[in-house]
């Protein structure tokens, strides 16, 4: 009998020969390729575009199959549905509109602001509702422009506990601007959150107080009479804290300065009066008004002043300045060298700015010397979450390396921890940043002065800026060199 004739298998296509990716939805975006298993390659996070192949090594682009996206997969990638839908503190169109026409009736604030309300201070604040345990809390600070909605995401999987919104005007809010209400914005990974509001009228921010009915710590503007202003108008101040927590179900915080300046310190005259027009809490920043950032900030007088005062007044206290090392916090929770001085927790600003993994840093009280590759991952975290915040068009993306380009301007202060012979060196606001070398390319790029590499960086991240960009980072506190403009490079 004949044999029959064995038909070899078809040989197996290599799994390198061939990568596969998916098409970017707009030219101007650049791939994020992850592998899988079986070889293939394809977009991360649902197709949202973020960073250059050119870090894997092994995807060669000209060899990669490109899979066009159907229509509907097209749609879904461009969606902001699902992170909006994970957001809260949204002004609907139908509030919007009778804002604007101011037809919208503050009952509770208009029985509140007919009382006699110097009758009622110490009497009718909810003690129940005062009460907050904050002891061994990381606070993040409600810091103006760059402390937005994806920036507090970071921070919040790095450690912090409690988050709080930027400054938000209340005459703004009431009149239904969404600019103003964009600010308020919270994700539902934020747990513990507040709300930071601005304003000197006692009936603006007591109307804005019921709108949002959300604790609130209190940072009003100085030039229009109110945040440092108030603390040299007393009675206005407690009237208008009283009002506030009158209409809330939640407690109220109040943030203040030690003072309007260093000849005019009061914050423990104001923390009895806080106490007295039933805040919730008290959180002093060791530094006056006219300071600024030009000296340290004074936690003796925290600790040995404002605390005696806030311990008579049975109010929690925090702490709030230059806390750049995570033993600058430790010190004051359970079991630090302080924990007796009346500090119940503190409240990270810039710091967090600086050197966001200090929140990791405070909970595991360690030194993180972060590597570069580290802190790349870091930011890159920071653009998927602004991707998906502001969106993934070409407005989005702008939007996304403007607010990454203001961080980044606080982020190349930070010295890492294995190139200093002291561990507890840091470079804090009122120090000019150290030039130094990194133990790679990468992290001396990180830590470049020069504005025109922070667009360098976010170029990695979020591809080629426009040809015409310029940056200026809006706090001077950041800039040294007055009028330095940073320009994309071709």
């Amino acid at each position: 009998m004949p044999s029959t004739p064995v038909i070899p298998p078809p040989a197996r296509e290599s799994r390198r020969a061939a990568p596969v990716v998916d098409a970017p939805l707009k030219p101007a975006h650049i791939l994020r390729a992850v592998r899988a298993p079986d070889g293939s390659l394809s977009l991360d996070d649902e197709g949202v575009p973020l960073y250059s192949p050119r870090f894997l090594p092994d995807l060669a682009a000209r060899e990669a199959v490109v899979r066009e996206p159907r229509p509907a997969d097209t749609c879904a990638r461009l969606r902001a549905d699902r992170d909006r839908a994970a957001q809260t503190n949204f002004l609907e169109f139908g509030l919007r509109k009778r804002l604007r026409k101011r037809d919208v009736e503050f009952a509770r604030s208009a029985d509140v602001l007919r009382r006699p309300w110097h009758d009622c201070l110490g009497a009718s604040a909810d003690q129940e509702k005062r009460k907050v345990d904050l002891r061994g809390k990381v606070y993040l600070a409600p810091l103006t422009t760059v402390g937005n909605l994806p920036f507090r995401r970071v921070c919040k999987r790095l450690g912090a506990d409690v988050t709080c919104g930027e400054m938000a005007l209340a005459a703004n809010l009431l009149q239904g601007q969404n600019s103003e209400w964009a600010l308020l914005r919270r994700h539902k990974e934020e747990d513990l959150f507040g709300v930071q509001l601005a304003g000197s009228n006692v009936d603006t921010m007591t109307r804005a107080a019921e709108m949002l009915n959300s604790g609130c710590p209190i940072d009003v503007v100085f030039n229009k009479g109110g945040g440092c202003a108030l603390m040299k108008r007393r009675p206005k101040l407690k009237r208008m804290v009283w009002c506030m927590q009158s209409v809330l179900d939640v407690p109220l915080g109040v943030k203040v300065r030690t003072g309007v300046g260093e000849a005019a310190r009061n914050a423990h005259e104001v923390i009895a009066d806080m106490a007295e027009a039933g805040a919730g809490w008290v959180t002093v920043h060791g530094r006056s008004r006219k300071q600024r950032y030009s000296k340290l900030a004074d936690w003796g007088y925290i600790t040995d002043v404002c605390a005696p005062a806030a311990k008579r007044a049975g109010i929690p206290l925090l702490g709030n300045g230059d806390v750049y090392h995570w033993r600058d916090a430790v010190r004051y929770f359970d079991g630090g060298e302080d924990a007796g001085a009346g500090v119940e927790s503190v409240m990270v600003a810039r710091g967090a700015l600086i050197k966001p993994w200090l929140l990791t840093e405070i909970k595991e009280r360690r030194d993180w010397d972060i590597r570069s590759g580290e802190r790349l991952e870091l930011y890159k975290e920071f653009a998927r979450y602004g991707l998906e915040h502001w969106g993934a068009d070409e407005k989005g993306v702008g939007t996304t390396r403007k607010f990454m380009l203001e961080w980044l301007s606080f982020l190349y202060r930070y010295v890492p921890v294995g190139l200093v012979e002291r561990p507890d060196f840091v470079v804090r606001m009122c120090h000019r940043a150290p030039f130094f070398r990194g133990r790679d390319e990468l992290e001396t790029l990180l830590g470049s002065h020069r504005s025109a590499d922070w667009v360098k960086i976010t170029e990695i991240l979020l591809g080629k800026a426009p040809d015409d960009f310029q940056f200026r980072p809006r706090h001077k506190s950041n800039a040294w060199g007055e009028g330095k403009v940073a320009e994309s490079e071709g």
